[in-house]
């Protein structure tokens, strides 16, 4: 049995991939839930879908452990909002098929602690610029970086500018296709940033089209 994966990491800087244009984010999830509801025309009792919000406040506690089932919606707002009243975010979609093959149990776990999580969520900081070295695989036991240490102290994330170390990896066994190219039985994975309540269609105005989409220039970097 053969493992890979890797991590990305998404902030707000101009060498790394865009999840909000700016620095004053906030992490939140949103998972589908069914609610038993009553209807005074009817005696019989109703189920509905509602959308559960959960906030985030705390790095430790937006950390979804490797192979962990993932709310239905993972977003990353701004403190704007569109004319709905809606946080202008984007959503955050993994596609992972692997599982965690290293537990906190075994003694090399610690050079590659970024690989317990599919996805962690932390402020940014100046310090933590690489969630591993390529001289951890050569002291294991005593790695040069510790990517758990960077959620240790557990900071607050709401409002603040933050980062998203984003895990995926697939799995495959020896078979006799395997050669010459490695195959699985799902080898698609990777991570999409989706805009949600980003953008909406403004009124016409003299001068514009009707499907015009709303100016995003007032979140760039730095002013959301």
């Amino acid at each position: 049995m053969e493992g890979e994966s890797f991590q990305s990491k998404l902030d707000s800087k101009p060498s790394s991939p865009l999840m909000v244009p700016g620095t004053n984010n906030s992490f939140h999830t949103l998972q589908a839930k069914q609610k038993n509801t009553t209807n005074s025309s009817s005696p019989r009792r109703l189920v509905q879908d509602v959308m559960e919000k959960t906030q985030y406040s705390q790095e430790r506690q937006a950390t979804f452990s490797f192979g962990q089932t993932l709310p239905s919606f993972l977003l990353f707002s701004s403190p704007k909002k569109d004319i709905w009243g809606y946080r202008r975010s984007y959503r955050l979609k993994i596609y992972s098929t692997s599982e965690q093959r290293l537990t906190p149990e075994t003694q090399e776990d610690l050079a590659f602690s970024w690989a317990r999580y599919s996805l962690a969520v932390s402020k940014y900081s100046d310090s933590e610029q690489y969630s591993t070295s390529i001289y951890n695989q050569n002291h294991p036991w005593d790695p040069p970086v510790v990517f758990e240490d960077f959620l240790q102290d557990s900071e607050n994330i709401e409002d603040q500018d933050l980062v998203a170390w984003v895990t995926v990896g697939f799995s495959h066994g020896p078979h006799s296709e395997a050669a010459p190219y490695m195959a699985s039985s799902r080898n698609f994975v990777g991570f999409l940033l989706l805009p949600f309540n980003f953008f909406y269609i403004t009124e016409k105005h003299p001068g514009t089209s009707p499907t015009d989409v709303s100016d995003t220039g007032s979140l760039g970097a730095g002013s959301a």
